[in-house]
C-alpha cells in the first residue's frame, strides 16, 4: 500500500501482480491526526469496536501501542466515545443506515474515517473482520475497549432469538461446569 504524489512514482512502485488504484481523501483531523473507526453491525444494531488515532494516514491497530499509548489524551477521546450514549454525528448514522441498506447482512464490519467536513470516508466494510484483533488488551490504560463486549453479545442473543444473558446465572452455569 503506498501514497503516490503522480502516476509515474505510482507506475514505478508496481510489480508484477494486480493492483487497485484509489484517490486519497485526506482524513486527518484538525489536529493534523488521523482516526480510523470500527463499527460492526450485529442485526439492527451498531456496535462501536475501536477508534485508533495515529500520526500517519496508514492507521492499524499496532499504532494504539505505538501512538496512542503516549498520549492520554486520545486514550481519552476513545474511552469518552464508549461512554457515550451516541458517540456519532446524525451524518455519521444516516451513513450507517445507507450501508446496512446495500449490505443486508447479519453481521459485517466497517472501517471508516470522518474528514473535518464530517463526511465518512469508507475504507472498507465486509463480514470477515475480526472482532478481536490482539485481544485481550495486556495494557490496562485500554480495558475500556472490553465496553463492546456487552453490547455485542446482547445484539447476537437478539439476533439469535435467545433471551438476554443473566450474569448472576452466567456465572453460576459457568462454576457448574
Amino acid at each position: 500500500m503506498g501514497l503516490f504524489d503522480d502516476l509515474e512514482e505510482a507506475i514505478a512502485a508496481l510489480g508484477p501482480r494486480e493492483h487497485i488504484a484509489t484517490q486519497f481523501v485526506d482524513f486527518a483531523s484538525v489536529d493534523g491526526l488521523y482516526r480510523k473507526y470500527r463499527v460492526y453491525f450485529i442485526g439492527p444494531h451498531v456496535v462501536l469496536r475501536h477508534m485508533i488515532v495515529a500520526d500517519s494516514w496508514n492507521v492499524h491497530v499496532k499504532d494504539r501501542t505505538r501512538f496512542m499509548a503516549e498520549h492520554p489524551e486520545l486514550v481519552a477521546e476513545e474511552r469518552a466515545l464508549f461512554e457515550s450514549e451516541d458517540p456519532f454525528a446524525p451524518q455519521v448514522r444516516e451513513v450507517f443506515r445507507a450501508v446496512r441498506e446495500r449490505m443486508p447482512l447479519d453481521f459485517f464490519g466497517m472501517d471508516f474515517a470522518i474528514t473535518q467536513a464530517g463526511e465518512v470516508v469508507l475504507f472498507e466494510a465486509n463480514a470477515t473482520m475480526n472482532f478481536f484483533p490482539l485481544w485481550p488488551t495486556k495494557d490496562p490504560q485500554f480495558i475500556y475497549l472490553t465496553k463492546c463486549l456487552d453490547p455485542a453479545q446482547a445484539a447476537f442473543r437478539e439476533l439469535l432469538g435467545l433471551p438476554p444473558e443473566v450474569p448472576h446465572l452466567a456465572k453460576v452455569q459457568l462454576q457448574a461446569l
